[in-house]
């Protein structure tokens, strides 16, 4: 490899990689669908904040605490239509404007799913707990705000669009987060038998030490060794589909992946971190 690549602060992968160009199925500029604004609206804000709901009530049966729930959020996953209208993924990604403080998430984009000839497009957002209503404004604004932009002709209503209209109109649906909704691969994830799974942890929160209990308590296989990203720490662990529908939390999340060998050759071979960007940890005992 060449030295002058060595300093450089991302993640090299050797021999695995290929440039593609990212195209949306159907093609052409994106369009913005055609919907009654109140019903539509009020359908979507009564959607999300009934995800809010659910999600409260499950962790009152489970033990929290404090610092625990400061850190927490919820995921949800916002469903398309079709690839004619794509979601507006874009304004899934929002941060604090603190000037004095340090910037926090508001709510991050965790993944994107194309649409297919079986499933809509699928979005999952994780949305912090403490900007909720931050969030739930989006919708309440696509309800009561409008902006004047664009050509006048295209516009909705005579004061101009709703705001947020490119976001909100192209969302069919808002529901709850599942584990399928959390697979990366190609393909389907295998359900059957026993199999190795890559999971990306959020570092901000108490996952590694969640996951060892986990899998201490389930007797199952876990590497003792992560993978320590700026924003993402990557573990691997050995379980069935349906031990893995225990470990997720709508208010603790993860990207998963299949992980066909665990052995640190194959690691070693497949990952090259430079810098400070990503380093393999071993974790300490228990």
């Amino acid at each position: 490899m060449d030295d002058a690549l060595r300093h450089l602060t991302h993640l090299l992968v050797i021999d695995r990689s290929a440039n593609e160009d990212f195209h949306r199925r159907g093609g052409g500029n994106p369009k913005i669908r055609p919907v009654e604004r109140r019903a539509h609206g009020l359908a979507l804000r009564g959607q999300v904040a009934d995800v809010f709901s659910d999600v409260d009530e499950r962790r009152a049966t489970l033990s929290v605490t404090v610092d625990e729930l400061r850190a927490l959020g919820t995921f949800i996953t916002l469903e398309g239509t079709d690839a004619t209208y794509p979601l507006k993924v874009d304004s899934l990604q929002q941060r604090s404007r603190h000037r004095k403080q340090q910037k926090v998430p508001m709510w991050l984009l965790m993944s994107v799913q194309p649409a297919t000839d079986t499933k809509p497009e699928r979005a999952v957002v994780w949305v912090a707990d403490a900007y909720r209503k931050a969030f739930l404004k989006l919708f309440e604004d696509y309800l009561e705000k409008t902006a004047k932009q664009g050509n006048e002709t295209n516009w909705e209503t005579p004061e101009g669009n709703p705001k947020n209209r490119a976001l909100i109109a192209n969302i069919s649906r808002i529901r709850q987060a599942i584990l399928d909704d959390l697979w990366q691969s190609a393909g389907e994830p295998p359900k059957r038998g026993r199999q190795w799974w890559e999971l990306w942890l959020d570092p901000a929160e108490p996952g590694i030490e969640a996951l060892r209990s986990f899998a201490d308590a389930f007797q199952l296989k876990l590497l003792d060794r992560v993978l320590v990203f700026n924003d993402r720490v990557v573990a691997w662990l050995e379980a069935t589909w349906s031990e893995l529908e225990i470990l997720y939390s709508p208010s603790r999340a993860f990207r998963l992946r299949r992980f066909a060998n665990p052995s640190s050759s194959t690691r070693s071979k497949t990952f090259r971190a430079t810098n400070r960007m990503s380093t393999f940890k071993t974790l300490p005992p228990a």
